[in-house]
């Protein structure tokens, strides 16, 4: 496969192939649009539909699907519970596409869905929870940027959770995750994936008021 083809390069290289797949978990049945050059285009894969098993959505505030692909994470977000804010970002234009269709099709009026490398489009936004099935084939450093990052844009008591596969480093993950938080709970664990839950960050920046 080439550098073009890959799903987390900002353009992909690979013609248009598009096709629709099942969403299918947690009472959810909806059809999702894919194509080539985005992650695990055939089928919502193994580790994204146990991340959307056992993630917690709050009823209010803001959500992030961190690396949305197409979108099955943040859209079953906004399905579960219509009340919240849905934020998702990719890298993959391709991707960006994709999702915004679908949550168009699906008639989510709560979602946005932007091109962003990480938290770089997105300020200094804080989010309630943010989802991540991290991209593994971008290499540990990418994988451990992104979610550092996710450490210093939560909301008050707002939580990370990540899906990663034990062979793709589930425990050296853990521990890098245990640098950035003070909390890190294995909350769910099937077919080899395991779900961290994230909360209390380490090493917040402070607001105004605390340093003055």
């Amino acid at each position: 496969m080439g550098v073009g083809d890959q799903y987390f390069v900002s353009q992909p290289g690979a013609p248009s192939e598009r096709r629709a797949v099942a969403l299918r978990v947690r009472g959810l049945d909806v059809m999702l649009m894919t194509d080539t050059g985005v992650f695990s285009r055939h089928r919502v894969d193994y580790g994204t539909r146990l991340l959307i098993e056992s993630m917690d959505v709050p009823e209010r505030g803001q959500v992030l699907d961190l690396g949305c692909g197409y979108g099955p994470i943040g859209i079953a977000a906004a399905l579960l519970q219509p009340g919240v804010q849905v934020t998702m970002v990719d890298i993959n234009e391709r991707a960006v596409e994709l999702a915004k269709e679908n949550a168009r099709r699906l008639r989510l009026g709560r979602v946005e869905v932007y091109v962003s490398d990480g938290f770089a489009g997105l300020g200094d936004r804080r989010f309630d929870r943010v989802y991540c099935n991290p991209p593994i084939r971008a290499g540990k450093e990418q994988v451990y940027r992104l979610l550092s990052e996710a450490a210093g844009h939560l909301a008050d008591k707002g939580q990370v959770w990540v899906v990663v596969q034990k062979k793709q480093g589930a425990d050296s993950l853990k521990r890098e995750l245990a640098r950035h938080f003070r909390e890190v709970s294995d909350v769910a664990r099937s077919g080899g994936f395991h779900v961290y839950r994230c909360m209390e960050p380490v090493n917040l920046p402070q607001s105004p008021e605390s340093s003055s």
